[in-house]
């Protein structure tokens, strides 16, 4: 099988000619950074969840017509009827990769801090009409998502910026930060899905999970 390749971002590292998700921040100067802080911001987080449920959305509507796309804390999810899929924000972590990346001093100035580099985990769960009942249409649902995260595992800038046009509280500086936003699945065992419900505070439902990164703040 041929390897796919996925597509290089366009902002690339200014001084060291490496790419800056390795990362090569000691390679950086002061105004550089500065530069790489303003791509993102507080909103980050938002701008990300936003376009992650319009591809949801549209994909979904146009596989089901009048599935909801949803960003509700579990328990409270099924407070709405009919074919549901509801993507939610159950942990975040700073990025590892970032870990240990150091400010960079520049002489007579303060150093400058690297953004804040998150790791963004989303639960996805479905729901079918009726309760799946007579036809399982939440396995049809969730299937649909999968794909849609899997045929395009990087949320494009274009698609940020639409997503944040569309919603213009949810702040589009992530769209420009110099790496893509990545989607891959998240394994979690059946046990530790279990859990997770549990701590949610709702009955376990089909669901899958998924790592978004990096999402720069």
């Amino acid at each position: 099988m041929t390897p796919v390749s996925l597509p290089q971002s366009p902002e690339l590292s200014v001084l060291s000619g490496k790419r800056l998700g390795d990362p090569f921040l000691a390679a950086y100067d002061r105004t550089s950074i500065e530069t790489l802080r303003t791509m993102s911001n507080a909103l980050a987080i938002h701008a990300v969840t936003v376009a992650l449920r319009q591809r949801l959305d549209r994909g979904l509507n146009a596989e089901v017509p009048g599935t909801r796309v949803t960003t509700c804390p579990p328990d409270r999810a099924r407070e709405v009827t009919g074919n549901q899929v509801n993507l939610f924000l159950y942990h975040t972590v700073p990025s590892p990769a970032w870990r240990n990346a150091s400010p960079c001093d520049v002489p007579g100035s303060k150093a400058a801090q690297p953004p804040l580099a998150l790791n963004l985990y989303y639960l996805v769960s479905a729901h079918g009409q009726n309760e799946d009942d007579p036809d399982p249409i939440s396995h049809r649902l969730l299937g649909k998502a999968m794909a849609l995260f899997h045929e395009n595992p990087i949320l494009e800038p274009a698609e940020i910026r639409d997503a944040v046009t569309a919603d213009a509280g949810a702040g589009a500086g992530v769209a420009g930060q110099f790496d893509w936003v990545r989607i891959a699945p998240q394994p979690l065992e059946l046990d530790q899905l279990t859990r997770l419900w549990t701590c949610l505070g709702s009955p376990f439902r089909i669901s899958v999970a998924y790592e978004v990164s990096v999402v720069l703040i």
